[in-house]
């Protein structure tokens, strides 16, 4: 018990930080990816022991599933509040993790309600996103609890009885039976409306083999009469009814084939028919292919098609047979039809949604075979059509078809003429050599590149305007597919070797763009396998240069910071560089640059640190006089010394301790009247003392250590310089 109650704190801080931070920070950032991974194992853990998780705002109370949060201590109470204004200003009531979840889904959903749309609410927007992504496993309002006051036994009780889990029909049967008798004692309308809404969606989350078997068996007259079975339906995702649908189609085959003889089946199947049609017109039903239909017509279920899955059914036949008669013409220019093409975009998402990867495939390779006709206008048409098609293609990563493609356009585009024509084909490259690399085949991809590469120098002096495009073509892949690129280079599923020519390639064409992906990752294997790209370029001026622009006021500090990261990579010395930047970043780049410095000690940049010793603040003072000092430079010290008149502890301990590494004897009598002021923190006198320690050959300090050490009160200096006369 106490080990879930924890649990259910994590889930709770977890989402709260998680929820205000990808406001702040982009959705990659270490931090983020972080929280959400955290958030992601708490759901996890909890949803092993449940089917659902539901996080739910109740007249400003949280409940988790159907029990409030109550926090035991102030830090889990402070989880309230800001979850609570959550769900208030969002307009949603309450968010329903399924079992199945995945990462993913839970990413896509965290960032869909830190986003603000205008004119959307965040409950239309994240709805949006759910069904644009098809995400299953994450539901907003899907459960809805209700708020009650102590007098409502009936309410408490139904609320109780549906809150637990059922096992078999006859469970069920007997819950509903129980929670429809308390239901009639409960006078508010408005309560009995919520009440019965609970009581549907706790039954549309059972198991879908449970929910079909209450479908076809009869239940008490009294939930009959009220509708249930209908309500209940109508509540039901698009994936449950055709699970219930296709779980019913094979009851009744398996029925048919035991029943003694036909009258036995039709009076088996007489309460399902009656079920069937009550609902086969439904707004819901609507969701589920006519093939569903088409077999429950045939299996006697319903004794006609409704007018609107007739009317589908004859727009999708008509297509389709339509596509197969021009495909078996095999005439190219047939598929160009006005009527065909009127609503190609739309059938071509569906054939790909549908898996008829071989008809879309010859659908493909006859419609390229129009780039060979004479007529200008239809090679035009066909390459218009035919972009829009890669589009389909690369949204729904249908990689052989793409590489299919590919292969066809190289065959015409090197001696096409049409301007209009190249543009339209490049711009389909562009999409299936995306779609390539989506689908990790960079086996393909690279061979095809080189060959387009191989076209665009033979095109270069006959041609220097497509050569151009060419070129060009490969840096536009790249813009698309960068994503994809990097994380398959720190997850290989094989083919490195290919990643890393793409990324040489964008590199020698343009360092800018490696040195962005440098910047924006925070993966050092991406880092260094793209440092080492950029090193093993020819032209290490042009990347000097690049490096070198970068290294301005302008650039934001946080990737200034990993600009300076990179710079001992190179066989360069940035020193002017950062030096110019140095008073307009951060303290964390002031660190960086100075550590850059010390790397690099020329007489020049010695000075340089010098003349920070009269400007900076004490945290940045220990650490210059903490280079100097390490790298031995002796004409520092006569400004150093000055700064023995600091207040700041630190700061003076150091300068104490450099002093006599620097052995500069000027300091001598300001060391040992520190030591002997009693006015002075007690590290700062330890630290003059080891610092005269480096003076002990003189006989004045040592003398001065001996008659010191007699007259000493302290311990722990007494032990300082008994350590340094041992000397």
């Amino acid at each position: 018990m106490n080990q879930e109650k924890n649990l259910v704190e994590q889930l709770l801080k977890s989402f709260r930080m998680t929820l205000v931070n990808i406001k702040i920070y982009p959705v990659t950032s270490p931090l983020i990816e972080k929280q959400i991974n955290e958030l992601f194992s708490v759901l996890k853990q909890i949803l092993q022991e449940e089917t659902i998780l539901t996080i739910s705002e109740v007249d400003n109370k949280i409940f988790i599933n159907d029990k409030e949060y109550i926090g035991k201590d102030p830090a889990s109470i402070a989880n309230i509040t800001p979850v609570t204004q959550f769900f208030l200003q969002s307009g949603i009531k309450s968010i329903t993790f399924k079992k199945e979840i995945e990462l993913e889904e839970l990413k896509i959903i965290l960032l869909a309600l830190s986003v603000k749309k205008p004119k959307v609410s965040t409950k239309e927007f994240v709805n949006q996103i759910i069904k644009e992504k098809n995400i299953k496993n994450v539901a907003i309002d899907e459960v809805e609890y209700i708020s009650i006051t102590k007098s409502d036994q009936s309410v408490k009780s139904i609320l109780n009885i549906i809150s637990q889990p059922v096992s078999d029909l006859p469970e069920l049967i007997n819950v509903l039976g129980t929670s429809f008798n308390e239901l009639d004692k409960i006078k508010d309308e408005k309560t009995k409306k919520n009440v019965t809404d609970a009581i549907i969606k706790y039954v549309s989350s059972l198991d879908t083999n449970l929910i079909k078997e209450l479908f076809v068996q009869p239940l008490p007259q009294k939930i009959e009469e009220t509708g249930f079975k209908q309500q209940l339906f109508n509540n039901l995702t698009k994936q449950n009814v055709e699970e219930i649908f296709n779980e019913i189609i094979t009851w009744c085959r398996q029925l048919k084939n035991s029943a003694k003889n036909e009258t036995e089946y039709i009076e088996q199947l007489q309460n399902m028919k009656e079920f069937i049609k009550l609902v086969v017109n439904s707004p819901v039903s609507k969701l589920v292919p006519i093939e569903v239909f088409e077999e429950l017509f045939k299996i006697g279920l319903i004794d006609a098609l409704p007018e609107w899955i007739v009317q589908q059914k004859e727009e999708k036949k008509s297509w389709i047979a339509e596509l197969d008669e021009l495909l078996s013409t095999n005439e190219p220019s047939k598929l160009l039809q006005e009527k065909f093409l009127t609503n190609l975009q739309e059938n071509i998402e569906k054939l790909c949604m549908i898996g008829l990867d071989d008809k879309l495939d010859k659908l493909v390779s006859l419609m390229t075979e129009n780039f060979s006709n004479p007529v200008v206008k239809l090679r035009q048409l066909a390459s218009s059509t035919i972009e829009n098609v890669a589009k389909q293609l690369n949204k729904f990563q249908k990689g052989k078809i793409a590489k299919n493609l590919v292969s066809n356009i190289l065959k015409f585009i090197i001696k096409e003429q049409d301007d209009t024509v190249v543009k339209l084909q490049i711009q389909t490259l562009e999409h299936s050599l995306s779609c390539l690399i989506i689908t990790d085949d960079y086996e393909t991809f690279v061979e095809y590149a080189q060959q387009l590469l191989h076209f665009a120098e033979e095109l270069s002096k006959v041609s220097p305007e497509k050569s151009k495009l060419i070129y060009s073509l490969i840096d536009k892949v790249y813009q698309q597919t960068e994503e994809f690129i990097l994380q398959d280079l720190v997850e290989p599923k094989g083919s490195v070797d290919k990643i890393i020519w793409i990324l040489t390639y964008v590199a020698e064409q343009g360092i800018d763009t490696i040195l962005k992906a440098i910047i924006d990752t925070n993966k050092q294997q991406i880092i260094n396998v793209l440092l080492q790209i950029l090193l093993s370029l020819k032209d290490q001026q042009k990347v000097i240069e690049s490096v070198e622009a970068l290294i301005v006021p302008q650039t934001p500090v946080h990737k200034l910071n990993k600009v300076l990261e990179i710079l001992p990579k190179f066989n360069y010395d940035f020193s002017n560089s950062v030096k110019k930047i140095y008073n307009y970043t951060n303290y964390a780049n002031k660190i960086a640059i100075l550590n850059y410095i010390q790397d690099n000690p020329t007489e020049e940049n010695l000075v340089w640190l010098t003349s920070l010793l009269q400007t900076e603040e004490p945290q940045i003072l220990e650490y210059v006089v903490d280079i100097i000092t390490s790298l031995e430079y002796k004409p520092a010290a006569e400004k150093i010394v000055k700064l023995l008149k600091t207040k700041d502890v630190d700061l003076k301990k150091r300068v104490c301790i450099s002093l006599g590494m620097l052995k500069y004897p000027d300091a001598v009598g300001k060391l040992k009247k520190i030591v002997k002021s009693k006015g002075e923190p007690i590290d700062v006198r330890i630290a003059a003392c080891w610092a005269l320690g480096n003076f002990i050959t003189l006989p004045e300090v040592k003398s001065f250590l001996q008659n010191l050490a007699k007259k000493i009160k302290e311990p722990a200096i007494l032990n300082v310089i008994q350590e340094v006369l041992k000397k």
